[in-house]
């Protein structure tokens, strides 16, 4: 009750504010962010405010604002704290530069893409903090699995590390599993798919991994095809620069229909199907094929992987990951 009070007062105070500047930004000509207009009118003013705060409190259905780009401060959740955020861009309280797109459709992965081997077949896991943080990796192991995908984190915020990845790096690791990441993206510019790689790179330091550093890329749907290849190249680009051995994950049907092939034929590609053979999406290095596996040292539902390439090999020869 208390908690709810306090949102209540706050989105009174923000309401006072907009009533003394109604139309807050209407006159800059130049304020047309199109990252910041949650109502699709073509303008950013504090209208858009007062929409975001008639959400948040439930005076506003979901379907009158773009929820995409709700998320102002860009910390996966839509409160209170995005809607004082947006009063304080629209009056200058804190500056904000629409990002840039920059091309790099035309821009080639640094590395070679590793191509799968038909004499090859590793057994792996991919783990988050929702497995918690008591695996025992040495049943892992000893259950038959050859490696481990870590989340490293989410987001461009350092705050958005995931809270089990060092102790799932270090247990994993002395189990005598081989490592890799991945980060999850909610970028929407390729400005903010290099803040995602620059935090990324700082969770990284100090660490060797074996297996490749996945960008995840599912949830950007409304963008088409050529920002989502422009926001992965520049996500993968920027590992590439720091000495990483980069690759793409995503479920077979986005991949097939939200990302440029051209884009995909860079970096080694692991696919999620379940429920399937084999994926709908070719040309794989790696198939998460079940999201409800079970294995001995890990409780509860556990996704379960397939690696048709030897990594290992080819990341330590060539001296990417940190070796």
């Amino acid at each position: 009750m208390k908690i709810k009070k306090r949102i209540c007062s706050l989105l009174s105070a923000m309401a006072l504010m907009l009533c003394a500047v109604p139309v807050i930004g209407a006159d800059r000509a130049d304020f047309q962010y199109d990252s910041l207009d949650l109502n699709g009118d073509l303008t950013v003013t504090s209208y858009d405010v007062l929409l975001l705060m008639q959400y948040i409190s439930g005076n506003r259905s979901a379907d009158e604002i773009d929820l995409e780009k709700a998320d102002i401060n860009g910390d996966a959740n839509i409160n209170s704290a995005d809607a004082l955020a947006l009063s304080r861009i629209i009056t200058y309280k804190i500056e904000y530069s629409e990002p840039q797109e920059s091309s790099s459709s035309s821009s080639s992965s640094s590395s070679e893409v590793v191509q799968p081997d038909p004499d090859f077949l590793a057994d792996g896991v991919d783990v988050s903090k929702w497995q918690g943080s008591e695996i025992n990796w040495t049943q892992v192991k000893n259950a038959g699995y050859d490696f481990a995908i870590l989340r490293v984190g989410y987001g461009r915020y350092a705050e958005q590390k995931d809270e089990c990845f060092e102790t799932n790096y270090a247990n994993a690791k002395n189990a005598g599993l081989d490592v890799g990441a991945y980060h999850f993206s909610y970028a929407r510019t390729v400005a903010e798919a290099k803040t995602e790689a620059a935090v990324c790179i700082e969770w990284l330091k100090g660490k060797s991994f074996e297996y490749p550093i996945f960008y995840d890329v599912e949830s950007q749907t409304d963008l088409g095809a050529d920002l989502t290849s422009q926001i992965i190249e520049a996500f993968c680009t920027e590992l590439e620069n720091a000495g990483y051995y980069v690759g793409v994950y995503s479920y077979a049907n986005y991949l097939k229909n939200y990302v440029n092939s051209d884009t995909l034929e860079k970096y080694p590609v692991w696919v999620a199907h379940y429920n399937v053979s084999a994926p709908s999406y070719t040309g794989h290095s790696m198939w998460q094929y079940t999201n409800t596996g079970t294995v001995s040292g890990i409780g509860g539902d556990v996704d379960l992987n397939y690696c048709y390439t030897d990594f290992e090999s080819y990341i330590k020869a060539n001296g990417y990951n940190g070796f």
